[in-house]
């Protein structure tokens, strides 16, 4: 049997493997028995993406289980499982609970790490639920701080790690990393993720608290800050391609001083945060336009932008700042490079303005506005204002401003309908000019993965 498996073209394994993983581990494990090369592809399978995560009772609810520190023996066990984690995934919740031994195996690794043990632990150890004989209070703990401590020491012993998503503690937030620092000035192995290129990090505060990874992942090329909320000091991830924010909470000032500190970039979504009317934040957040302008140093090298406002000009007013009067987006032409524009209509459109008397001939918004180069266009969340006159007005001159357009997206908001008749118009017109015309309204989701 194991003769005929070796004959088998790897990729065939490979993706038996894959499916295996997916359905059933024991099934992988067993088929790991069968030889060398198999077990050597099946424990890559397995292993390539490791998630932390909570265990449930029989009716869904979470426990107080963490599979961080079992994790953590065995890749202190198995160098060799170790080397071949590639993706770590954070979708743990619920509280956290200790055991003697697992506290032991924590311990042990910060000990061969040369890097102290959190007093929280200490302190979850000391759990009642551990120990029902010690009372019924709850440990006070940051269960945060805790949760990213285990995290730096999984990430310790992976080398080949190169997709990180990552929770920082509400707590303390500015002690992101901040292990992993440690264990790399006491080892003096230099950066510990060295391959990382891919890393997921929710925020929910300062966006300069990811600047340890400049250090730690200096090849890092994708970067996705989820629920960054200002800027309190610079960020400097100058080999970072693609940046994604979403749930943006910036002024005009911050994001321009954010986008200084990332000169090589070729991608940025930006998705701007949703302020309930009772907020308290003073702080006047930035537009469509500033995030435009903000990208001035690398205008001429991005390929790809994504600007979702939504809701943004229903944002609360400032005291005695008068009317508002929305920067929406008026132009990227200048951005030579720029392939692919994906916008929705709180950034081009005023969701208050009066357009009865609007002529869109004479406005000619979307030439005014697209670079020359841009062979895709995404309009998305349309719901007020003359969107469809001005994209009949450009789709007859699209050839002319953008002769290298080959498709645009349009999307309706979730409850409107297209105008059918409309829609074929405008679509026989595209096609004129060589531009597909895709309508998504009907088949798209509620929203988008990242919204």
């Amino acid at each position: 049997m194991a003769t005929n498996f070796e004959n088998i073209p790897q990729e065939i394994i490979e993706n038996i493997c894959l499916e295996l993983r997916k359905a059933d581990h024991s099934s992988l494990l067993s088929l790991s028995a069968v030889s060398r090369r198999l077990r050597n592809i099946a424990i890559t399978a397995i292993f390539k993406k490791v998630q932390f995560a909570g265990t449930q009772d029989r009716w869904g609810h979470s426990e107080r289980q963490d599979n961080r520190p079992g994790l953590l023996r065995m890749l202190m066990e198995n160098p060799d499982i170790a080397y071949r984690v590639k993706e770590i995934a954070n979708n743990s919740c619920g509280h956290l609970v200790l055991s003697e031994e697992e506290f032991q195996t924590i311990a042990l690794a910060a000990t061969r790490l040369g890097v102290p043990v959190p007093q929280d632990l200490y302190q979850i150890l000391l759990d009642p639920h551990n120990h029902p004989g010690r009372g019924i209070r709850y440990h006070d703990a940051d269960e945060g701080l805790v949760k990213n401590f285990m995290t730096d020491i999984i990430m310790a012993h992976t080398p080949n790690l190169r997709t990180l998503e990552y929770h920082v503690s509400q707590t303390d937030p500015r002690k992101a990393f901040q292990t992993l620092s440690q264990v790399s000035n006491a080892t003096g192995k230099g950066p510990l993720l060295s391959k990382l290129v891919d890393c997921h990090l929710h925020l929910d505060d300062f966006a300069n608290l990811a600047q340890p990874l400049a250090d730690a992942a200096p090849n890092l090329d994708s970067l996705w800050l989820i629920g960054p909320r200002g800027l309190e000091a610079p960020l400097q991830l100058h080999g970072v391609r693609v940046l994604i924010l979403t749930e943006a909470d910036f002024t005009a000032t911050e994001i321009s001083e954010l986008l200084q500190g990332f000169p090589s970039l070729k991608k940025l979504w930006y998705n701007s945060a949703r302020r309930c009317n009772h907020s308290n934040d003073r702080r006047e957040l930035c537009s469509p336009q500033d995030v435009a302008d903000a990208l001035g140093p690398v205008k001429s090298q991005l390929l790809e932008l994504t600007l979702r406002f939504r809701v943004w000009q229903q944002w609360p007013r400032l005291p005695g700042t008068g009317p508002f009067t929305p920067r929406l987006l008026t132009s990227v032409r200048d951005f030579e490079a720029l392939e692919h524009l994906e916008l929705d209509g709180g950034s081009l459109w005023n969701e208050r303005g009066d357009y009865s008397n609007y002529v869109a001939e004479n406005t000619d918004l979307l030439a005014k506005l697209l670079p020359g180069r841009l062979r895709r266009l995404t309009l998305l969340d349309l719901s007020r204002g003359p969107f469809n006159e001005d994209l009949s007005v450009f789709a007859g001159r699209s050839e002319q401003v953008c002769p290298d357009l080959k498709v645009i997206r349009y999307e309706l908001i979730c409850w409107e309908k297209v105008d059918m008749k409309w829609m074929e118009e405008i679509t026989m017109e595209a096609q004129k000019h060589g531009v597909t015309i895709e309508d998504t309204t009907a088949t798209s989701d509620d929203e988008d993965d990242m919204d």
